[in-house]
């Protein structure tokens, strides 16, 4: 890490929050509108905003190796992008994601610049995750006690399942994000930052609230009976209890208090109607073996990749190559990114994530190692919940941060344990 950093690192870390600080809260939090607004999210359109203080940025950063590596890869990828629209099978559709991938990776690199010239980046970066979680809940407990939905969804409101011969009004989150497997999925992205905010607070009424997100959290994942979310709330939760004597914390008889007794309410007060969601789908066509037939869609997939191993079908090309499947995407992240740019591409994405893993031993930091373990080894199902992950912003909010806590903060002294201001600067 540039000394530039290290050396500002000690002076700002008793110091208040700047207006990066803010910004860095800001933009994660511009993702509680989710798909309101179509191709112009608010979050794209405040990056594009941005641009000129992200490029101004970079450029003044050519002595950080770090942001020089980065800045390279990302400009190597987006060329690739650019490229692939010679062979892509469906141009129209290339055309529009160009644009889409390059405010990504726009938003990408805006949350690099704002955490690295924030003075308690870590800090902000947690609070911005938890404020935009706490953010979609409101919407999500209108949604499940009151049925109230927004127009968004791609659901009816009345739906309707059996239920032990009854006809039950099926309950389901989908907030903003169209569906409740697209809402599923952003939950399941934000657990490691939740969990690694809960870990890092000192007051109990801090820990309290933490608390109180995460086990609505799980609460939302259970009513909306998705499996893939379930699993990967299994597998941060498995993470953290393991991580929790590293980060020394006696906090894990808090989390079995709240969220036990929760989820024991949640079985005991929706039994049936999560059991005839997760098991039986009729609503969907589905049944829990056949899981929405995404082995086929894996098979086909696979095939399209075959048919086009090294560069792929292109940019836009999903749908195209996917055809004649029932479902015209894999509902797989990696298997997206292999069927539209091969293999090559594909390796470059899995040697970035697995670098992240390399940087835990560079980190002296137990929370900061838990959320890089916590998020890496859960997004192989998180990746599986929904389709269209590169075409959404969240999903590149969430490698962006994860990039920031692998590659800048091993030397920041203030992430063992964030100040017990962490909320009271908030409010």
């Amino acid at each position: 890490m540039n000394n530039l950093y290290l050396d500002k690192s000690n002076r700002r870390t008793n110091s208040k929050r700047n207006v990066y600080d803010f910004l860095l809260i800001f933009t994660i939090s511009l993702l509680i509108f989710g798909g309101f607004g179509g191709s112009l999210q608010p979050i794209r359109i405040f990056s594009l905003v941005m641009i000129p203080f992200v490029i101004r940025f970079l450029l003044k950063q050519n002595r950080n190796k770090q942001i020089v590596k980065i800045t390279r890869a990302v400009t190597i990828l987006y060329l690739f992008f650019i490229a692939s629209l010679l062979w892509t099978s469906d141009k129209n559709e290339g055309l529009k994601e160009i644009v889409y991938y390059g405010i990504h990776l726009n938003i990408f690199l805006l949350i690099v610049m704002l955490y690295l010239k924030a003075r308690k980046p870590f800090n902000s970066l947690l609070i911005g995750w938890m404020f935009f979680i706490f953010l979609t809940q409101i919407i999500a407990f209108n949604e499940i006690f009151f049925d109230k939905h927004l127009d968004l969804s791609i659901f009816d409101s009345d739906k309707l399942i059996n239920v032990g011969g009854m006809l039950v009004q099926k309950k389901f989150a989908a907030v903003t994000f169209g569906n409740y497997n697209g809402y599923v999925t952003v939950v399941a992205l934000s657990l490691p930052f939740l969990f690694g905010m809960f870990a890092s607070v000192e007051k109990k009424t801090h820990q309290i609230i933490s608390l109180a997100i995460i086990s609505f959290a799980y609460f939302t994942l259970f009513i909306n009976a998705s499996r893939g979310g379930i699993l990967a709330g299994i597998v941060v939760l498995g993470i953290f209890l393991f991580f929790s004597k590293k980060i020394k914390i006696k906090k894990v008889r808090y989390i079995l208090l709240l969220i036990v007794p929760l989820l024991l309410i949640l079985i005991y007060r929706y039994y049936d109607i999560i059991f005839e969601q997760l098991f039986y789908r009729r609503l969907a066509g589905s049944s829990f073996t056949q899981d929405d037939g995404r082995f086929a869609l894996f098979s086909k997939a696979l095939q399209a990749f075959y048919n086009k191993p090294f560069f792929g079908g292109g940019i836009g090309s999903l749908q195209k190559e996917m055809t004649g499947a029932s479902i015209l995407v894999p509902h797989n992240m990696f298997l997206e990114v292999l069927v539209q740019f091969g293999f090559f591409v594909s390796l470059f994405f899995l040697i970035y994530l697995i670098k992240h893993f390399a940087q835990v031993k560079k980190i002296y930091k137990p929370v900061n190692s838990f959320i890089i373990y916590a998020a890496l080894l859960s997004l192989p199902v998180a990746s599986i919940i929904n389709s269209g992950y590169l075409l959404m912003p969240t999903f590149w909010v969430f490698l962006a941060s994860l990039y920031c806590i692998a590659f800048f903060n091993k030397d920041i002294t203030q992430n063992s344990l964030l100040s017990k201001e962490i909320f009271s600067d908030m409010i």
